[in-house]
C-alpha cells in the first residue's frame, strides 16, 4: 500500500472533518478541518476504531480567531472533548499542557483560555515543579546576569564522558547505503570542499574563493560543491566563547560529509595565532582529507584569493576520483530538528521522525537532538528515558540551567516571561503553551530507546558509541541546526508546521511537514508531506506510514539526491555565543 502513494503529492486532508485526540483520557483534541459553529463531527482517538460524535456549540466565545462572527474553529486548533473546569489541567497526549482559565464546554475552542503550568516567573504548579529549580536567580538584575554566566561556565566545563564504540551485532536485515568511506571508519553522504574563515574579518575572502566554483559540482548527482562557511565569531570573544568557536569550526571541518578543507586566516585573531584553528583541524581530520591553510596578513589579499583557487582546484581533482561504496546504515548519525511548528508538528511530523529515529536505533545507528529549552514541561517523561541516573542528572542540569538563564534575563529586563521558544507564529497556528510545544518537540527522539548521553554544543559524537544523544543548545533554529551538524550528522530530518527554508552547509536537511496547506504553499523548500489521511481514514499504523514515507527519502538523500534546501543553496550556519556582553 505504501508504494502506491506519492508523499510529494499527498491527498488534501481538508475533507477530514473530524477531531482527533491522542489518548482516550485526553480532554482536548485537534480539529483536522475547519469546524463550523453549530455542527457536529466525529471524534477519533488515535489507535482506536470506534468513533464518537462531538457537537460544536453555535455560541462559541467571542475571543476565537473568527471573533464569534464567521463561525468556524480553525483547522489544527484545539477543541475541548469534555467539560474542563476553571483551574483544571488541560490534558493532551496524557500530559498537562496548561491550566484552564475559565470553564470550557465540550466542543469549544481552547487555545486562549488556558495558561502555562509553570514555566513563567510566577509558577502555577505542574510538571516543572516536580523538580525544584536548582538555580534561582538573585533579585538584583546584574547579579542575576552574573549568575547566569556562571551556570554557562559550569556547563562548558562539563566535558561528557562518551562511551567508546563497541562491536556491533550484525542485523539480520542489514541495510547498506552507497556513501563515501572515510579512513577513520565513518562515512559521508556528501564529499564537499569547505572553506573556513578563522575569523569574521575574512568571510568575504573565503566567499570569493568559493564563488569562483559556484557552478562546479561533482558526484553521481552533482551533489558535491565548494562551500564557504562565513560566521560572526573568532575575535574579541570573552570568557569561553573562543573555545566554543574553536570546537565548532573544528567539528565542521572534520565532518564526515567534508572531503577537503581550506582554512583562511587573518593573522592576528586568537584562532589565527600559531595556526591554532588549522592545527586543531589537521589533528582531527582523517588522513584522506586534504587540509590547506592561507594567511591574509602574510600573503596579501589578492595573492591569498589566487592561492585559494589553486588549492581548491587541486582538491577537486582529488575528490572527483573518489567513488561511493555500499556501507552499513548503522554508520549514520541522524540529526532531528523542528522549527516554525504548528499542531501538526506534534500530531504527526515529529512522531514520524521519532519512528524513523527508532528504526535507525534498532539498527545501532546514532540520533542526536537538541533544543533544550523546548523540554520545559517534559522532565518527568525524559527522566524515564535516560539510561542511568548520571545521564538524567546532567540532562536535568542543562534544562534547569537554561531555565535559570532565561529567568535571569527576564528579571533583568523586567519582563513577564523567560522563554520566547513559543513564538507568536506558534500561537497563531494553534500552540498555546511551552508545555504543549515541548510535548510535540521531544517526540523526534523516538519512543523506544534510552538517552545514551548529553553533550556540549558543537561536540562531535561520530566515533563514539551508537545511541540517542542530546546536545546542549537553544531552540533557535539557526544555532541549533548548526550545532547538530557539527556533531557529525550526515543527514537531518527537520519538521515544520508553518514553513521555514533553513538549510545547512554540509548536512543535507530533509524538510517534512504534516500540514498539507503548508506543503502546497512551500513545496519549493519542503521535501515531504506525511500522508496523515492514511492513519485517519485507513487505520494505517503510524510507524508504518512514517517509515514507508521517510526511509526511501532518507536513503535517496544519503546516496546523493539533493534536498530542496540544497537545491536553493540555503547554507545557514552560526556559532553559539554564551557570553551576554561582547
Amino acid at each position: 500500500m505504501a508504494g502506491t502513494r506519492d508523499p510529494n503529492h499527498p491527498q488534501d486532508t481538508g475533507d477530514l472533518s473530524c477531531i482527533i485526540r491522542f489518548r482516550h483520557n485526553d480532554n482536548v483534541g485537534i480539529a483536522l478541518a475547519d469546524l463550523p459553529f453549530g455542527s457536529s463531527c466525529p471524534l477519533i482517538t488515535a489507535g482506536e476504531t470506534a468513533r464518537e460524535t462531538l457537537a460544536i456549540p453555535a455560541d462559541q466565545p467571542a475571543w476565537t480567531r473568527s471573533g464569534g462572527r464567521t463561525g468556524i474553529i480553525p483547522r489544527y486548533h484545539k477543541v475541548a472533548t469534555t467539560a474542563i473546569s476553571r483551574g483544571a489541567p488541560v490534558i493532551k497526549d496524557g500530559t498537562a499542557i496548561g491550566v484552564a482559565t475559565t470553564d470550557i464546554r465540550p466542543g469549544e475552542q481552547v487555545d486562549r483560555v488556558m495558561k502555562s503550568t509553570g514555566t513563567g516567573l510566577e509558577p502555577a504548579g505542574g510538571n516543572i515543579q516536580e523538580y525544584p529549580n536548582l538555580y534561582q536567580p538573585p533579585a538584583e538584575p546584574l547579579a542575576a546576569l552574573a549568575a547566569a554566566y556562571r551556570i554557562s561556565q559550569e556547563g562548558f566545563d562539563r566535558r561528557p564522558a562518551l562511551r567508546p564504540p563497541e562491536p556491533l551485532a550484525k542485523s539480520p536485515d542489514e541495510l547498506k547505503v552507497s556513501v563515501y568511506p572515510r579512513k577513520n571508519g565513518s562515512w559521508g553522504s556528501r564529499n564537499h570542499i569547505l572553506i573556513i574563515p578563522s575569523v569574521f574579518c575574512v568571510n568575504q575572502e573565503a566567499q570569493e574563493i568559493a564563488d569562483a566554483f559556484r557552478d562546479i559540482t561533482w558526484g553521481s548527482r552533482n551533489e558535491n560543491a565548494v562551500i564557504a562557511l562565513p560566521h560572526q565569531s573568532g575575535c574579541c570573544q570573552t570568557g569561553f566563547d573562543e573555545e566554543v568557536t574553536l570546537r565548532t569550526l573544528t567539528a565542521m571541518a572534520c565532518h564526515p560529509n567534508v572531503g577537503g578543507v581550506l582554512v583562511v586566516t587573518l593573522g592576528c585573531s586568537p584562532l589565527c595565532v600559531n595556526d591554532r584553528l588549522l592545527v586543531a583541524i589537521r589533528a582531527g581530520a582523517g588522513e584522506d582529507v586534504p587540509v590547506r591553510g592561507l594567511h591574509l596578513q602574510q600573503e596579501g589579499r589578492s595573492a591569498l584569493i589566487a592561492a585559494g583557487k589553486v588549492a581548491v582546484e587541486e582538491m577537486i581533482v582529488h575528490l572527483r576520483a573518489q567513488q561511493r561504496q555500499p556501507l552499513p546504515v548503522s554508520g549514520l548519525c541522524l540529526a532531528v530538528k523542528c522549527g516554525a511548528s504548528d499542531p501538526t508538528s506534534g500530531l504527526i511530523a515529529n512522531s514520524a521522525i521519532g519512528h524513523m529515529a527508532d528504526w535507525l536505533l534498532d539498527r545501532q545507528g546514532t540520533v542526536v537532538i537538541s533544543e533544550v529549552m523546548e523540554y520545559f514541561g517534559a522532565e518527568r517523561i525524559l527522566k524515564e528515558r535516560c539510561r542511568d541516573p548520571a545521564v538524567w542528572r546532567e540532562l536535568l542540569r542543562i534544562i534547569k540551567a537554561s531555565e535559570m538563564i532565561g529567568k535571569a534575563v527576564a528579571r533583568a529586563q523586567e519582563a513577564e516571561v523567560h522563554s520566547m521558544e513559543l513564538t507568536l507564529g506558534n500561537i497563531q497556528a494553534g500552540l498555546s503553551t511551552q508545555e504543549e510545544k515541548s510535548l510535540g518537540a521531544f517526540k523526534k527522539m523516538g519512543f523506544l530507546h534510552p538517552i545514551e548521553n548529553v553533550v556540549r554544543f558543537g561536540e562531535r559524537i561520530t566515533g563514539s558509541r551508537y545511541g540517542l544523544y542530546i546536545m546542549d543548545g537553544p531552540g533557535q533554529d539557526l544555532i541549533s541546526a548548526s550545532g547538530l551538524s557539527a556533531a557529525g550528522s550526515q543527514a537531518m530530518f527537520f519538521s515544520t508546521g508553518i514553513g521555514t527554508p533553513l538549510g545547512n552547509p554540509v548536512t543535507p536537511v530533509i524538510k517534512i511537514t504534516g500540514n498539507t496547506d503548508t506543503f502546497a504553499r512551500h513545496a519549493d523548500f519542503i521535501d515531504l508531506c506525511i500522508p496523515f489521511d492514511r492513519i485517519v481514514t485507513e487505520g494505517a499504523a503510524e510507524n508504518e506510514v512514517a517509515v514507508s514515507t521517510l526511509l526511501p527519502a532518507l536513503i535517496a538523500v544519503l546516496e546523493g539526491k539533493k534536498t530542496r534546501a540544497e537545491e536553493i543553496r540555503h547554507r545557514d550556519f552560526a556559532i553559539r555565543s554564551y557570553t551576554m556582553v561582547q
